[in-house]
Formats: structure tokens, sequence, C-alpha cells
């Protein structure tokens, strides 16, 4: 077996979505099956979030959810709009309010401060602004009272996480900033969607 780089390239989100069709549909081949692998695995060690340890840092986004301060960086942030009118999802979690048209897809509208507590949301109208990410294949808008504007913080200014939170929302959050606002880790924030 002749070793090859599994480095991401151009193209390789086009090959992984090719792949995981053909999986779907039950024609993908031994070889193909590898390469999949290989690419999921290539997808799963991307950094969470690399901040600038010694320059001027990295430009981050922050927002406020009820009395809580987020973070995320600047280059995962698709758009910020009104939130206008919502569509609600029948059946979906208490945490995504509905959704919202990005750019010719749907992105899910989820409540940050009820997913991360596990708590109902506390407010009957949706905040009034969103928070578009994107990441790799989708966009995912994430409800906000406040946009407070753009921060530039390198990576030996944030605090460790509090680890007085469930696991799986602790892998959504990379630190905290002076302020108290918690850097998301946009990566992990998709998967923990993806599996709720």
């Amino acid at each position: 077996m002749t070793a090859r780089s599994i480095t991401p390239g151009p193209g390789q989100d086009g090959e992984l979505r090719r792949l995981e069709r053909l999986q779907v549909l039950g024609g993908l081949s031994a070889p193909e099956g590898d390469r999949l692998l290989e690419l999921r695995a290539v997808e799963l060690a991307r950094p969470l979030v690399e901040l600038d340890g010694r320059g001027q840092g990295d430009d981050l986004v922050a927002f406020r959810v009820g009395r809580s301060g987020f973070l995320v960086p600047a280059e995962a942030v698709a758009e910020v709009r009104e939130t206008g009118a919502l569509a609600p999802l029948p059946g979906a979690p208490s945490h995504v309010l509905g959704v919202a048209a990005v750019r010719g897809r749907l992105a899910g509208i989820v409540d940050l401060a009820s997913l991360l507590s596990g708590a109902a949301p506390a407010e009957a109208h949706p905040p009034p602004r969103l928070v578009i990410l994107e990441w790799d294949r989708g966009y995912l808008a994430l409800a906000c009272e406040e946009l407070r504007g753009l921060k530039r913080m390198r990576a030996d200014e944030l605090a460790p996480p509090p680890i007085a939170v469930a696991k799986e929302v602790l892998d959504c959050l990379v630190g905290v900033d002076p302020e108290g606002d918690a850097l998301l880790a946009v990566p992990s924030l998709f998967r923990l969607l993806s599996s709720s």
C-alpha cells in the first residue's frame, strides 16, 4: 500500500460530499470507503479555533444572548441580520427556534442560551438579530439580543472554559476572555447541533 497525503486541499470538501452520497446510495467501493474515512479524519482533525498567540490577535465577533456574552471567529460569520419572521419546525428541539433562508439554503435558528443550558428558551419573542455562521457544509443562525462588535484577541488572553458544564457543551467552548465572554468552537457547535 502506498502512502498518500490526506491534508485538506482544494476540492476535498466536494469529494467528501460525493463519497458520502455514494455511501447513502450503497454504491461505495472498498477503496472509496477508505478514502471517505481518510477525508472524515482530516475534517475531524482540523483545529477548533486557531488564535494568534503572539501577534496582533484575531478578530472575533462579540454578541450577547440573555446575560451571557459569546465570541466567534469573524471568519466563520457569513452575515449578521435582523431576525424577521421565523418559520417554526414542528417536532424540533426546544433550542431550535425555526429556520431561515441563507443564500438559497436553510439554516437552523438556535437559541444558544437554551442549547448550552439545556433549559427551555426564556423569551416568548425571538431575539432581534441573527449571527449566521458558515462552516464547511452549511449555515447556522444564532439568535442574539445584542451585537457588540469586533474584538481583537490573542490565544494567551483566554482563560480556560468553566468545567461546571456538560461535556458536550464544554467541547463547544474554547475559553473565556477577560470580560467573561465565551469563545465558541464553531465546528464543535455544528457537531453538537447535528447530533441533537
